[in-house]
C-alpha cells in the first residue's frame, strides 16, 4: 500500500510551461508529498518511461501539442499499468470535464487551486493503494484456489461438488469409488442416481431439511447405501456442507476412507507449504509468528542479552523493471521467485523462511545477539546480488531489500506491517539495502495524540538536555583538509528512545515552536564555533533550518545579534534551506531571507537539489553558495546508470554557475569513487561517518 509520507511517489509530468510546472510541483512538496518527477516531452518518452519503471501518477499541466490526453490515456491503457491521470485544466465547464473523464482521465483539477490539487493527488494515491492491495488479494485467492484443487485431486477421500442436484466436480477417488472412468460421464449423472433406489426417499428428505436449516460450512452427516456405475451397493457415510467451487454456490460431499490418519497428516503438511517454492506459506508463517509473540515473556536479563526474535521482510528490488528489462512473462517471474528462494535457503543455517507473495519472502529468526539479524540480512543481500540466475534461457541479475522488525510485543499483523514498512524504506533508499524498523513515540496513540504529546515535550527536553546536536563530517574530495560538519537536531524521550525528527518538526510547526528550535540550533552552533576558535580549531558547520525558517523574522534577528557581537561567526556558519520550501516562497520570502543573510556575510546552501524538472532555473533564481544533491540520486551509484548521469549533469551545471556541490547519503566505496572521478566537491554519508555527538572525524586521513 502506498504510504504517501514514506514512499517516494514516482510522478510523470507533462507540461506546456516550465514555470507553471514548478509552481504545481512545489504545491505538492509543500503538502509533504515526497515526489520524484520525470518530465515527459512526447509519446516516445512516455512509452520509454512505461517500459522501464513503475509509476504512481501522471500529471498533465496541461497536455502539450506533442502529446494530447487521448494519446496519454491510450498509451497507459496499452501498457496495462494502473496509473492515475490527473489533469489541471483552466476550463472547468461541465462539457470539458466530461470530455476529459470520458477519455480515461481519473481527475480534473481547476488551474491555480493548490488545495484542490493536493487533495485530489492524495485521494488518487489512496485509491491506487487500495486497487493494488485488491489485486494482491485476488492473486492470493487464485493461489489458494489452485492449492485447494491440487489437494482435492490428490486426496484419498472421495470428494465431489454438486449444484442443483448435478455434479460439477469430482476428484479421482470419488470417481474410482463409484466406478466411473472419466469426469464427463459422471457430470451427466444427478447425485440421486448414486444413491440406492430404496434409500432415495430418505436422502431426499435429508436434503430438504439440510437446505432449510444448515448454515454455510456447517457439516452434517448421513449414512446411506450408494450405487456404483455397475449397480453394486456401497455403504456410505456422507459429510455434507455448503461451499463454493469456482465462485459458484454448491454442496460439498466428502466420503471418508477408513485409513486416513497418515494421509491427513500429509495434507496438513502440504497445507503449510507454498506449492511454487516449497517454503512455508504466509498463513503458516503468521501462525508461527503469533506463537512466537505469545511465547515472548522474556526476563529483563534475557532482554538485555537481546535473546529475542526478529522478522525480516525480503523483497526483490524493482520487480516491474526486471520484468520489462528481461522480457519476463508471469511464468518466468514464478521461475525467478523459485530460484531466489533457493538462494535464500542456501544462505540460511536456521530460521523459518516463507514465501509471502510475488517476489516477497518472510524470515522469522531467533537472534543470538543484537546484531545477528543484521548480519543474516547482509549475508542474504550479498548472496542474491552475486547469484547468476538462469530464467527463460537468460542470465538474470537481481538484488533484494530487507526490512527488519524485532518481535517484542503486539500482534502478528503489526509486526509484519513494521517489517514491510522497513523494507519499503530500504527500497526507497535505492535497493540492495537493509533497514531496521524504528518504533514511533506511542504506537497505541493516534498520530494527532502523539504530535500533541510531543509538542508538550519540546520545552522540558531543552531544559533537561534531551534535545541535542549530532554532527556528520562533510569531506572535501578535491584535497582540502578543512573541518566541516553537517548539524542534525536530535531528541530523545525520558527513556532515551530517539524521537522521529519528522515528527518533532511537525509537532513544532503545529504549535508554533519551529522558530524556537531553529534559534536554539543557531545559538548552540555559534557557541560551539567560538569555543573551538578559542582552542585554535577552525570548524565550519552547515546548519539545517526548518521549512518555515525563511519566513521567520525572529531567526533573522537572532542571526543579526550573533553576527554583530562576533562577525567572525559568518566564516564558519552556513545556513541550509531545502529546495521545495525555497521555491514555494520564491515570490517574497526566499529572496528577502537570502538577501538578509548576505548582508551579514553568511553563506547559504540549498538541500534536495535536482528534484525539480529544471535545476538550472533554480540556481538562476537562488543565489546560494552550495547545493546538496537530492539523496535519491546518490544511492547505489556504482550500479545505477540513471543516477550517474544525473550526478554528472548536476556537477557540470553547478560548476558552470560557480557553485560548490555536495553529495550526501553516501553508503559505499563505489559511490564515493564515482563522485571523486566526476569532480564532486564534497561528500558525506554513513560510509564516511555515522552522525556523532563528538567532532572527532580525521579530515587528514
Amino acid at each position: 500500500m502506498i504510504n504517501i509520507k514514506n514512499k517516494i511517489i514516482e510522478l510523470m509530468v507533462i507540461h506546456r510551461d516550465e514555470n507553471d510546472a514548478e509552481i504545481v510541483l512545489n504545491n505538492l512538496r509543500k503538502a509533504r508529498l515526497p515526489i520524484r518527477p520525470k518530465y515527459i516531452a512526447g509519446l516516445e518518452d512516455l512509452q520509454d518511461a512505461l517500459s522501464t519503471d513503475k509509476w504512481d501518477l501522471l500529471l498533465s499541466i496541461p497536455a502539450t501539442k506533442q502529446l494530447n490526453i487521448i494519446q496519454i490515456c491510450r498509451t497507459i491503457a496499452k501498457s496495462k499499468q494502473d496509473i492515475p491521470v490527473v489533469v489541471i485544466s483552466p476550463n472547468m465547464q461541465t462539457a470539458t470535464v466530461e470530455k476529459l473523464l470520458s477519455t480515461g482521465v481519473n481527475s480534473v483539477v481547476p488551474d491555480k487551486s493548490a488545495l484542490a490539487l493536493q487533495r485530489v493527488v492524495k485521494s488518487e494515491l489512496r485509491y491506487l493503494a487500495d486497487r493494488r492491495k485488491l489485486a494482491e488479494l485476488k492473486r492470493l485467492y487464485a493461489e489458494a484456489c489452485t492449492l485447494n484443487k491440487q489437494l482435492l485431486a490428490t486426496s484419498r477421500d472421495a470428494i465431489a461438488y454438486v449444484h442443483s442436484g448435478m455434479h460439477i466436480y469430482a476428484n479421482p477417488s470419488y470417481m474410482e469409488l463409484f466406478g466411473y472412468r472419466d469426469i464427463d460421464s459422471l457430470l451427466e449423472q444427478p447425485m440421486l442416481n448414486l444413491i440406492a433406489p430404496k434409500q432415495q426417499a430418505k436422502f431426499k428428505e435429508f436434503m430438504r431439511n439440510f437446505d432449510e436449516d444448515s448454515t454455510p460450512f456447517d457439516n452434517q452427516e448421513i449414512q446411506t447405501i450408494g450405487m456404483t456405475s455397475k449397480h453394486k451397493p456401497l455403504k456410505l457415510k456422507l459429510e455434507l456442507c455448503n461451499a463454493n467451487y469456482d465462485e459458484e454456490r454448491c454442496l460439498q460431499i466428502i466420503i471418508r476412507t477408513q485409513d486416513t490418519a497418515e494421509y491427513e497428516h500429509k495434507i496438513k503438511e502440504m497445507a503449510r507449504l507454498d506449492q511454487l517454492t516449497g517454503l512455508f506459506n504466509r498463513h503458516y508463517f503468521i501462525e508461527l509468528l503469533e506463537k512466537s509473540l505469545s511465547d515472548q515473556t522474556l526476563s529483563n536479563t534475557e532482554q538485555e542479552n537481546h535473546k529475542r526474535s526478529a522478522v525480516l521482510f525480503i523483497s526483490l528490488d524493482k520487480l516491474e523493471t526486471v520484468r520489462a528489462q528481461f522480457q519476463l512473462a508471469v511464468l518466468h517471474i514464478d521461475e525467478l521467485t523459485k530460484k531466489v528462494a533457493e538462494v535464500l535457503k542456501n544462505h540460511l543455517s536456521e530460521g523459518i523462511l516463507a514465501r509471502f507473495g510475488e517476489g516477497a519472502f518472510m524470515l522469522l529468526l531467533k537472534e543470538k545477539n543484537k546484531d545477528y539479524a543484521l548480519e543474516v540480512a547482509t549475508d542474504l543481500c550479498v548472496g542474491v546480488k552475486n547469484a547468476l540466475l538462469e530464467v527463460a534461457e537468460r542470465s538474470v541479475l537481481v538484488t533484494i531489500s530487507i526490512g527488519i522488525a524485532h518481535v517484542l510485543a503486539g500482534d502478528a499483523s503489526s509486526v509484519l506491517a513494521n517489517a514491510k514498512e522497513a523494507c519499503q524504506e530500504a527500497e526507497n533508499q535505492g535497493g540492495n539495502t537493509i533497514y531496521v524498523y524504528k518504533p514511533k513515540l506511542e504506537a497505541h496513540d493516534s498520530r494527532v495524540d502523539r504530535l500533541n504529546k510531543l509538542a508538550k515535550m519540546i520545552e522540558p527536553s531543552m531544559e533537561e538536555g534531551r534535545i541535542f546536536l549530532v554532527f556528520q563530517a562533510i569531506v572535501n574530495l578535491q584535497g582540502s583538509a578543512d573541518e566541516i560538519y553537517d548539524v542534525y537536531l536530535r531528541m530523545v524521550d525520558e527513556k532515551g528512545n530517539q524521537i522521529s525528527t519528522w515528527d518533532l518538526f511537525t509537532a513544532a510547526e503545529k504549535t508554533g515552536q519551529n522558530s524556537r528550535l531553529d534559534c536554539w540550533v543557531v545559538n548552540e552552533v555559534a557557541r560551539l564555533v567560538l569555543m573551538r576558535l578559542k582552542q585554535g580549531q577552525k570548524v565550519q558547520f552547515f546548519i539545517r533550518l526548518s521549512d518555515h525558517a525563511i519566513e521567520d523574522i525572529e531567526l533573522l534577528r537572532t542571526v543579526r545579534q550573533l553576527m554583530t557581537k562576533a562577525p567572525v561567526l559568518a566564516q564558519y556558519m552556513i545556513f541550509q534551506i531545502n529546495e521545495p520550501s525555497a521555491l514555494g516562497n520564491l515570490q517574497k520570502h526566499t529572496p528577502a531571507f537570502l538577501g538578509q543573510l548576505k548582508k551579514f556575510s553568511c553563506r547559504t546552501a540549498l538541500e534536495h537539489f535536482g528534484s525539480t524538472v529544471q535545476p538550472d532555473a533554480v540556481l538562476e533564481k537562488l543565489p546560494v553558495d552550495f547545493v546538496k544533491i537530492d539523496g535519491n540520486f546518490t544511492k547505489n551509484l556504482g550500479n545505477n546508470s540513471n543516477n550517474q548521469a544525473m550526478i554528472q549533469k548536476l556537477v557540470a551545471l553547478t560548476h558552470r554557475m560557480n557553485r560548490q556541490i555536495i553529495a550526501e547519503g553516501i553508503e559505499d566505496a563505489d559511490s564515493l569513487g564515482f563522485l571523486w572521478q566526476n569532480a564532486v566537491d564534497f561528500a558525506q554519508g554513513h560510509y564516511l561517518q555515522m552522525p556523532s555527538k563528538e567532532l572527532n572525524y580525521d579530515f587528514n586521513n
